[in-house]
């Protein structure tokens, strides 16, 4: 999609392949890939005070699904936002209910990287963390729902 080319702080590019996030290091000719995603990458946003090391990243589907990982370590995500049936009881820790279903449109970080904005076929929410954590706060981060509502 549009706008899915990023260059990080170190001069790395980050764009989009169908379902997989790619970190370029042209200077090393090398290489990452983030394939925490089961459908294609539609946005992506880079956290603006972490030097380019953590992004979010959206994708297409019935349910809506972001992730926020590591761009120098993209083994795995650090948080997965993903839409649950309210009637689901086993959810993996990692995974928070996000309050709108489709494919996601967009993602954004706040220019104080405290706040996620992620923009839906159904709606908008925003996400606030909640406390703080040291190194990555959105790892390990308690995700405050501050909006959430149709686009109507």
């Amino acid at each position: 999609g549009r706008g899915n080319v990023k260059v990080l702080h170190n001069g790395q590019i980050l764009y989009t392949c169908g379902g997989v996030c790619v970190v370029h290091d042209a200077e090393r000719k090398r290489q990452m890939h983030f394939v925490g995603h089961d459908d294609a990458v539609t946005c992506v946003s880079v956290h603006p005070l972490s030097a380019g090391n953590v992004a979010a990243s959206g994708q297409l589907g019935d349910g809506a699904k972001v992730c926020i990982w590591l761009t120098h370590d993209p083994s795995k995500p650090l948080l997965t936002l993903q839409s649950v049936p309210e009637k689901e009881t086993n959810v993996k820790p990692r995974v928070r209910m996000i309050g709108a279903a489709g494919a996601v449109r967009g993602v954004s970080f706040s220019r104080n990287g405290r706040q996620l904005a992620v923009v839906c076929d159904a709606g908008v929410s925003v996400f606030e963390v909640a406390g703080s954590a040291q190194e990555h706060p959105w790892s390990d981060a308690r995700l405050v729902c501050v909006h959430s509502g149709d686009m109507g």
